[in-house]
C-alpha cells in the first residue's frame, strides 16, 4: 500500500470517533445515555448488536445505510422518555458484522423479526429512515408492528436525523396515537 492509501484509511477509520466521540454523541453534544441493556442476538447467521433504553411502549429504531444506532444519539433521550426504545445496528453496520451473507432487505426483515422475538417483543412501533425506512415493506412488520405505528422519514439523511431533534415533536405524537391521523404522510404535512 502507498502512504497516501494508508493515510486515507487511517482518516476514515478515525472519523467516527472524531465526529461522534467515545460515547457516540457529536462533539460538544450531551453524551448519549448508557443503555439499560445491550448485547448481541444471533439471527439467521448474523449477530445483531442492540441496545434498549427507557420504559414504556416499545419503539424499534432503524437507522440509515452506512450508519448505526448512534445516529439517533441526540434524539434518543426524548424518544426513551416515555417509550422503551430498541435500537439495532443493521446487518453490516455499526457493531453488527457483515459476515458472509449478502445484504438483502427481505433477509434483514426476517432477521429483525427473530431479534424482536428473542428479546421478547410481540409488537413494536417503528421509526426508520433511509435504509431503515426501506424495511417498511418487509413482511415481519405486518405481524409485529403496533397498529398504525410506522413512522418512516422519507428523504432524510443521517445529518437530518442527527441534527434535528425537533423531529421528535412530530414523531412522538403520531407513534403515541395522540395525533388526529393514522397516516404518517398526513402527519408529516402538519
Amino acid at each position: 500500500m502507498t502512504p497516501t492509501v494508508l493515510a486515507t484509511a487511517a482518516l476514515v477509520a478515525a472519523a467516527p470517533t472524531a465526529a461522534f466521540g467515545q460515547q457516540g454523541g457529536a462533539a460538544g453534544a450531551p453524551a448519549r445515555p448508557a443503555p439499560e441493556r445491550s448485547g448481541h442476538v444471533e439471527a439467521n447467521g448474523v449477530s445483531y448488536y442492540y441496545e434498549i433504553h427507557g420504559r414504556g411502549e416499545p419503539l424499534l429504531l432503524l437507522h440509515g445505510g452506512l450508519g448505526s444506532l448512534d445516529m439517533f444519539g441526540p434524539v434518543l433521550p426524548a424518544l426513551a422518555a416515555g417509550r422503551q426504545v430498541i435500537a439495532v445496528d443493521l446487518h453490516g453496520h455499526g457493531r453488527t458484522a457483515l459476515g458472509d451473507r449478502p445484504l438483502r432487505m427481505i433477509d434483514m426483515g426476517d432477521d429483525l423479526a427473530a431479534v424482536l422475538a428473542e428479546l421478547g417483543y410481540e409488537q413494536v412501533g417503528v421509526l426508520g429512515y433511509s435504509l431503515g425506512g426501506g424495511l417498511r415493506d418487509a413482511g415481519w412488520m405486518r405481524e409485529n408492528m403496533s397498529p398504525n405505528r410506522l413512522a418512516i422519514l422519507p428523504g432524510r439523511t443521517h445529518y437530518d436525523i442527527f441534527f434535528a431533534p425537533e423531529l421528535v415533536s412530530t414523531v412522538l405524537p403520531f407513534l403515541n396515537g395522540e395525533s388526529n391521523t393514522t397516516d404518517w404522510a398526513d402527519q408529516m404535512r402538519r
